[in-house]
């Protein structure tokens, strides 16, 4: 497996690049205080909301990819 992590500022921008790169495969798996779902401007808004609620942080944003071999796909799923 490889990992890697980009820091940022739009949410909106990674939510339309990570969602729309594979239309109709790429999903949300887990959320916990964002609608699950909703349009990628409506997660972004409340990406935001909640981002401004730590005004100290500079990136809030967090776009973590991880690549795992192809030997792997029969043993990996959704759960």
């Amino acid at each position: 497996m490889i990992v890697k992590i980009i820091k940022g500022t739009s949410f909106s921008g990674v939510l339309a690049y990570v969602l729309g790169k594979q239309e109709g495969k790429a999903r949300v798996l887990y959320a916990e205080g964002v609608r699950r779902d909703a349009s990628s401007h409506e997660i972004a808004n409340d990406f935001a909301l909640q981002a401004s609620m730590r005004p100290n942080v500079k990136k809030p944003v967090c776009h973590t990819i991880l690549s795992f071999s192809a030997e792997d796909a029969g043993r990996l799923d959704d759960e």
